[in-house]
């Protein structure tokens, strides 16, 4: 959840189901029904939204999701703007 948002960001436990752990549903408790869905191919390990004001006073809302092998932060239109892969062999993160 965002602030006093009324959307909730969920992730299931299990690989199939209505929530799966690779697919994000948006859900909007207003009106009780799922607003937006983002599906990944592998399982989500962690999800956070955050808010941030930039200087001309627009409010700038990302969502970061980590799964296995990567990082990916999405605008919350959905649509992604920057990818970070994860390179465990080498213990580093390639940017």
């Amino acid at each position: 959840m965002l602030y006093l948002s009324n959307i909730l960001a969920v992730v299931g436990i299990k690989e199939k189901g209505v929530f799966s752990n690779k697919r994000i549903t948006f859900w909007d408790t207003n009106k009780d029904v799922a607003s937006a869905e983002l599906s990944l191919m592998s399982q989500v390990l962690a999800i956070r939204l955050n808010k941030s004001r930039l200087l001309n006073h627009h409010i700038l809302l990302r969502l970061v999701v980590i799964i296995q092998n990567a990082i990916h932060i999405y605008d919350l239109d959905l649509k992604e703007i920057y990818q970070i892969k994860l390179d465990y062999s080498q213990s580093t993160i390639k940017l």
